[in-house]
């Protein structure tokens, strides 16, 4: 996010992450609020999603 924050070239517009997860989604929602601060002390517009379902393979 820093290397993001810190470029003039081409600002960015919003940055998107999307979790997954098959368990645990109260840790995917802590980190995704870590990030959200993050983000927001960098000024960087920022979105976090998350998918949770009950099996990884196909």
């Amino acid at each position: 996010m820093q290397a993001l924050a810190s470029r003039c070239e081409c600002p960015l517009e919003l940055l998107k992450i999307t979790a997954m997860g098959t368990t645990s989604k109260h840790l995917i929602e802590d980190t995704g609020r870590w990030l959200k601060s993050f983000a927001q002390n960098m000024n960087i517009p920022f979105s976090f999603k998350i998918i949770m379902v009950s099996d990884l393979w196909i």
